[in-house]
């Protein structure tokens, strides 16, 4: 089975897309079905589920809409939701948040505490090497993101409608995410306007279809997101040309009763009529599967594809580097931002002179995080940082200045000649970042059930840790355990509260005035 599927997939151009459902999520981090999640949260009312049932004619996301409503007024006034209205009450503007919001913190919580052994820990390591240009997905939970942190991620139609993609080392997230619980697509009026925009996202991804073989992991057959999405690029497709997509959906299914993988040809019905020729991958185990996309090869890896698809792209469209022109070589890791970025190949070092100007606060956190060092950092204090600080209320700075000579004692030289807004942000100690009252009170709670930043990482939703973990004193970070959390969550980058977490990290490593060190790390 694996050669006949590698000499298929050897075949395109391109490498493939993964089109990833819940199968995975209910194989890896043992989540609930759909269903069994809506029992779950029916069990919180004063209705059964099988009344909800009942009311909605089985139809899911009517039973959703349903449950919403009465879930709405018990979260708003139950006590056991105390907390989570403290902290996410900003965020109900609808009378489905609420249920959102506790079905997210659910997701979260049972996603951080899997630990995966044997042959399914084998899976996950052969997926993180797989070679693919991008994936797809229904799922809500950030288990694709953990397996590919350095692809970026487009979460509901929104964002893949109109925001700019590079069809390489993306995540898009079409039904939500727990991260932003408002854009999880859950109820009957969610999926009435994802029907309603579908003629949309069914253009924006016909061209992943047409260029890519699609491998389908984690549905069945009969699913019906995968139905809906099929049948909303049938539209755009005639009975003449509808064969575009013959051999490229490949439809990887489960079989634990299956002696031995293989492969049978198949047609999927997706439109009136209309029916696709795909190839269905049967197998006990998806190890075989994954080792195969592995063993794919190109020249540059996904992330590498997509930075410079993005600049060229950018450089075309706007003729205007408008000073934000940087020089740093072609396997650099850190996103490329709003960095205009010149790739060279060979020695480079006589043109980073033209760049500190354009440094940016992404540029600063990712050299703090990954310990390098390809910055001057005198030069990052005086021609980077009085310029991002006009921009940015948080910056890691304290590494530079440290780095730089500026710092001694724990107090900043005397006698530095620095710009105001640098010497004021220096001398700033941790007050600055502590959070709102109400998520004081909420880290209060973590720690005392926790006691520590990495036991509350361990266990505390990501968005819960984001928004109280600058409220702990220092006594309860180890920044080992810190840094770890940044860098396993650094698609979080645009999250305020990630970079205020990021200069908490800054500041106790480098600033020369943290009471405690645990686990402190080598500048």
């Amino acid at each position: 089975m694996k050669d006949q599927l590698l000499a298929h997939l050897r075949k395109f151009t391109t490498a493939p897309f993964l089109f990833v459902g819940s199968g995975l999520s209910r194989r890896y981090l043992g989540a609930d079905t759909w269903e069994g999640l809506l029992r779950r949260f029916a069990t919180e009312t004063r209705q059964s589920y099988d009344y909800y049932r009942a009311s909605a004619g089985g139809d899911l996301p009517r039973i959703a809409t349903e449950i919403s409503k009465h879930f709405h007024d018990v979260w708003w006034n139950d006590p056991r939701y105390k907390q989570s209205r403290v902290a996410y009450s900003a965020q109900c503007v609808s009378i489905d948040s609420a249920l959102k919001i506790e079905i997210a913190n659910y997701i979260s919580r049972q996603s951080g505490g899997v630990a995966l052994r044997g042959e399914l820990a084998d899976e996950i390591a052969a997926l993180k090497s797989a070679v693919v240009d991008g994936i797809i997905t229904t799922n809500w939970d950030t288990f694709l993101e953990e397996v590919f942190p350095e692809f970026r991620r487009f979460v509901g139609q929104d964002e893949l409608l109109f925001a700019p993609q590079q069809g390489v080392g993306e995540i898009y997230k079409i039904h939500g995410c727990v991260t932003r619980p408002t854009s999880i697509v859950l109820t009957a009026a969610d999926y009435q306007l994802f029907n309603e925009r579908n003629v949309y996202l069914a253009a924006k991804l016909l061209t992943v279809f047409v260029e890519h073989p699609i491998i389908f992991l984690g549905y069945s057959l009969s699913d019906r997101n995968v139905a809906q999405v099929l049948r909303g690029i049938g539209r755009c497709l005639t009975s003449a040309n509808i064969g575009e997509l013959r051999d490229r959906l490949i439809f990887v299914t489960w079989k634990p009763e299956v002696s031995t993988p293989e492969i049978v040809n198949s047609n999927l019905v997706i439109l009136d009529g209309f029916s696709i020729p795909i190839l269905e991958v049967r197998t006990p185990s998806l190890l075989p599967v994954f080792e195969c996309l592995g063993e794919l090869r190109r020249v540059f890896p996904a992330r590498i594809l997509r930075r410079l698809k993005e600049q060229i792209y950018a450089l075309v469209k706007e003729n205007d580097p408008k000073g934000r022109l940087y020089v740093i070589d072609i396997d650099d890791p850190r996103p490329s931002s709003d960095v205009e970025v010149v790739f060279g190949v060979g020695a480079i070092s006589a043109m980073k002179d033209v760049g500190y100007r354009g440094i940016t606060r992404d540029d600063l956190i990712f050299s703090l995080l990954e310990e390098t060092s390809i910055f001057d950092s005198r030069r990052v204090v005086t021609e980077a940082l009085p310029r991002l600080l006009k921009q940015n209320s948080y910056l890691p700075i304290f590494r530079y200045l440290k780095l730089g000579g500026f710092i001694k004692n724990g107090d900043v030289e005397t006698d530095a000649k620095l710009d105001g807004r640098v010497l004021e942000y220096a001398r700033s100690d941790l007050k600055r970042l502590v959070p709102a009252t109400g998520y004081r009170k909420r880290a209060a709670g973590l720690l005392g059930k926790y006691q520590t930043f990495e036991e509350v990482a361990s266990h505390a939703p990501v968005i819960d840790v984001l928004r109280c973990a600058t409220a702990f004193p220092e006594g309860a970070f180890s920044l080992e355990s810190l840094r770890a959390f940044l860098l396993s969550n650094r698609s979080l980058i645009r999250d305020t509260d990630y970079v205020k977490l990021v200069c908490v990290y800054d500041w106790l490593c480098n600033s020369g005035r943290a009471a405690t060190a645990q686990g402190t790390r080598a500048a």
